[in-house]
């Protein structure tokens, strides 16, 4: 049942941000956030909730799929201040605090600095954030020898902004989330979970 999987998945998420899942678990949900990066399509919550900017910001690579390019563009966008849709920005900041717990969850970032962890980071354990931090303290570290790779330390950077990003603020009552969900052209997606998710809490 896709429809449960997509539930489970969700609550997985949730609690991977927190920290508190079992270490198998959370190499699994790993695993499959990072799939999902690769291919936006593995995550449909972002596809519908993004779908206008994925047709107009990203249109040139949403055919090159498996790369992370669409995510990545995504990202960019969030960053250049090109994402106005509040649900799609939430769910784009929702990646990057996924990122920030494991940064192998941010395939394209993980890529770009491999080489930099497996030299100054390789003892640190995975998961809580903690390689992450310790590649950043790298880049911080202007009195040591240790130096990250150009294209490494040019990500991070980015990466680093991107992560002062605010997320909007909260949609104050129903009628404000309404309209949020009436104008996206994914709405009939939206009624569905929000009638699901009301269906959980009562």
């Amino acid at each position: 049942d896709k429809e449960l999987e997509g539930k489970v998945i969700q609550c997985l998420k949730v609690h991977f941000r927190a920290g508190k899942l079992s270490s198998s678990c959370e190499r699994e949900v790993v695993t499959v956030l990072r799939e999902a990066a690769l291919n936006y399509k593995l995550n449909p919550l972002l596809t519908a909730l993004c779908s206008t900017e994925i047709k107009q910001l990203c249109e040139n690579m949403s055919d090159n799929v498996g790369k992370g390019e669409v995510e990545e563009c995504l990202k960019q966008a969030l960053y250049n201040g090109q994402v106005s849709n509040t649900l799609c920005k939430q769910e784009i900041i929702e990646l990057l605090n996924e990122a920030k717990a494991d940064i192998h969850t941010d395939p394209l970032l993980y890529r770009a600095c491999s080489r930099d962890i497996d030299n100054y980071c390789s003892h640190i354990q995975k998961g809580a954030g903690r390689q992450l931090e310790c590649i950043i303290g790298v880049l911080h570290d202007k009195d040591s020898q240790r130096k990250l790779q150009w294209s490494c330390e040019k990500m991070l950077k980015e990466r680093i902004e991107m992560y002062k990003i605010k997320p909007p603020k909260r949609l104050e009552n129903f009628q404000e989330l309404y309209g949020q969900v009436y104008h996206s052209p994914s709405k009939k997606y939206f009624i569905v979970v929000l009638m699901t998710f009301i269906g959980m809490i009562f």
